[in-house]
């Protein structure tokens, strides 16, 4: 049975992105595949609860270094938390990450020969970034959709990973 290192820098369980997390890392261990589950928080309680490592740690740096270097709090945040799972991601058979979390541990994750899972919710970066500048026009509203450093990672992320795992048909579609 393959080992999978899991992903996310969101809560689990939690609201919408956190719950579907959620349900991935209780098959991953139903199924005996979940080596570890690397997460913001996590609300325990869980046979897997051992497996799972928080790193909300990450969250409290990168809002105090938001605030000191006026930089932005979720590129940091997202960069952090990914930096540090990346020297996490061995002994496994599977990487799997979610974006906006993921690129240097997919990057580790090859280095090591793991095949690697990336979990794009969203449509593609580019037609979000297209759809919601239409929406800002219409709207009156400035500024770029997604931080262009957020941006550039996303795409990075689609063309490193083996295979991309999506939600839904106009997911895949975009």
């Amino acid at each position: 049975m393959p080992s999978v290192i899991f992903s996310v820098g969101v809560p689990i369980p939690g609201e919408g992105m956190g719950n579907h997390a959620y349900q991935l890392v209780a098959g991953l261990h139903r199924h005996q595949m979940l080596r570890r589950a690397y997460v913001m928080r996590y609300g325990g309680g869980d046979p897997f609860a051992v497996q799972v490592q928080t790193a909300y740690w990450t969250e409290r740096v990168a809002y105090r270094l938001a605030r000191y270097l006026r930089a932005d709090q979720y590129v940091l945040r997202d960069n952090l938390f990914d930096f540090y799972v990346s020297q996490q991601v061995r002994n496994a058979d599977i990487f799997y990450g979610w974006t906006h979390h993921a690129l240097y541990s997919l990057q580790a994750a090859r280095w090591r020969s793991l095949t690697t899972i990336l979990e794009r919710a969203n449509a593609h970066p580019l037609t979000v970034t297209h759809l919601l500048a239409d929406e800002y026009k219409r709207r009156g509203a400035t500024g770029p959709v997604y931080h262009p450093r957020i941006l550039q990672k996303h795409l990075r992320e689609l063309e490193t990973a083996d295979f991309i795992a999506v939600t839904s048909q106009s997911t895949k579609a975009s």
